[in-house]
């Protein structure tokens, strides 16, 4: 990590060849949620930026942030989640689009629109790897983010429960991503 010239480096980008930057401001004041890569073009091939999103609870009627010029949109989030309670956990994705969740390299939600569920066994105080894909082809998209379990009622997952440092970092290649799109 580089600082000093108000801006840092994503960790990986040695690895990929790829070189995030963002300012203190972002990060200084987002130190929970998910990573955002965002996307442009017909999949997850045009890099457009990064950002830490503290949850993913998001209503676009205009494109995310101005450096979107197309309506089509892919965003990968990635990071870990943090559960509160050892059982199982039911997780939802709510989405106009396209979406699919995947927890520690399990496909936990498979889902094209709508609202679709999912379970998985978590233990509590426990680090679990999460990837989060979503895209969409118009204008006007939106994707909710929630979980619920015995000892918990339904909620979006809390920024407090999420980190942007994954526990085992992984690149995704956009053929990864491209099959189910």
């Amino acid at each position: 990590t580089g600082r000093g010239s108000g801006a840092w480096c994503r960790r990986g980008a040695a690895r990929t060849g790829r070189v995030t930057l963002r300012t203190e401001e972002q990060t200084a004041s987002t130190t929970n949620g998910l990573v955002g890569d965002y996307y442009g073009g017909d999949s997850f091939d045009r890099f457009i930026f990064s950002r830490v999103d503290p949850s993913i609870k998001f209503y676009w009627n205009e494109p995310p942030d101005p450096r979107v010029t197309s309506e089509k949109i892919y965003v990968r989030w990635t990071g870990s989640i943090n559960p509160r309670f050892s059982e199982e956990y039911t997780f939802f994705l709510r989405s106009d689009s396209g979406a699919k969740l995947w927890i520690d390299d399990k496909l936990v939600i498979s889902s094209r629109r709508g609202e679709k569920s999912g379970r998985i066994k978590l233990e509590a105080d426990q680090s679990y790897d999460l990837r989060l894909e979503y895209s969409d082809h118009k204008r006007g998209s939106s994707i909710i983010f929630f979980w619920a379990s015995a000892s918990q009622p339904r909620e979006v997952v809390p920024s407090d429960q999420l980190s942007p440092q994954r526990p085992l970092p992984r690149q995704f290649s956009a053929e990864e991503t491209a099959q189910w799109l």
